[in-house]
């Protein structure tokens, strides 16, 4: 699975997985954590971090360092060995044992992967993490729910089919991206998913990704519940002969407005599930059964009223 960083430009982009991989080496006990520190002989690296493995005589101190590779291209052969030389000049000068860590957000190139499976055979003080390494790590300190559960949630708000799911990172927040075939996107924030992302993450987003086109699900989904409650209040209303007013809000049931009450009445009629009698609305020929049933099955799906199923009719 792809983990995107979000940036307002390409350096911001890096920095932002450099503050991502920090607080992932903090999560994991790593300490006095730099970024973009410089090393022997003027070189720069993004970060530099310790860990102290504990020791009958006191702790012993492990050095890190790494490099942060946002690019949308896979890494090649020129970087990892400038990152490799980086390695090797630290661990001649240095006192401590240092270890390499090299996270390329896109992936290497297959010249690269033998590099490194080559090199873990001999040496397994170099790791190399691609995107979808990082994507368990965010998941848990972001507390954020499975991918499973996200495409579920989804999916109960909408019946368009997901392109593709990704993990997004933007200012120390994690987020699921969902990219739809009508080349929409939605943002599943918080845990649980539900909470509305600013205005300029979804501007961010939206520049960054092919479905430029964000889709609020939870109001699509609102809206779509409102559409249904208004068939329903038209249909009960007419069925127990009462006006089809906009009726008062109540706990738990979605407001309904003269618009909303007008859009309802107008799809109903062209179904013929109610009929224009002079200047008022009356149900279709209730002699039908058929009409009928389906009639009494809309008003009892969902949220029903009180008032239309403990009537007479």
């Amino acid at each position: 699975m792809r983990v995107r960083l979000f940036g307002k430009t390409s350096d911001d982009k890096g920095t932002q997985l450099e503050r991502l991989a920090q607080r992932l080496l903090v999560r994991l006990g790593y300490r006095k954590i730099t970024l973009n520190a410089v090393g022997s002989g003027g070189s720069e690296i993004d970060i530099h971090a310790e860990y102290a493995v504990p020791g009958f005589t006191g702790a012993n101190p492990v050095r890190l360092i790494g490099a942060c590779k946002a690019y949308e291209v896979v890494v090649g052969l020129p970087d990892w060995l400038k990152f490799l030389g980086k390695l090797y000049t630290e661990k001649c000068v240095s006192q401590q044992e240092v270890r390499g860590l090299l996270i390329a957000l896109s992936g290497v190139n297959g010249n690269v992967a033998g590099a490194y499976n080559d090199l873990s055979n001999h040496d397994r003080s170099v790791e190399l993490i691609s995107g979808d390494d990082l994507v368990s790590h965010l998941i848990a300190e972001f507390n954020l729910v499975p991918a499973s559960y996200a495409v579920s949630r989804i999916r109960q708000l909408t019946a368009d089919p997901i392109a593709t799911l990704s993990l997004g990172y933007y200012e120390g927040r994690a987020f699921w991206i969902a990219e739809f075939v009508s080349s929409t996107f939605t943002v599943l924030l918080g845990e649980p998913p539900g909470q509305d992302p600013p205005v300029d993450l979804i501007q961010l987003v939206s520049g960054q990704i092919q479905a430029a086109t964000y889709r609020d699900l939870s109001e699509e989904q609102r809206a779509k519940e409102t559409r249904f409650f208004a068939r329903e209040h038209v249909l009960g209303q007419l069925l127990t002969h009462k006006s089809i007013e906009p009726p008062q809000q109540e706990p738990g049931l979605p407001v309904l407005l003269q618009a909303d009450i007008g859009t309802a009445s107008a799809d109903l009629l062209e179904e013929g599930k109610i009929v224009r009698v002079a200047t008022s609305l009356s149900l279709a020929d209730t002699a039908d059964v058929g009409l009928r049933a389906s009639v009494i099955r809309e008003i009892l799906s969902g949220v029903c009223v009180l008032s239309h199923i403990g009537s007479p009719e």
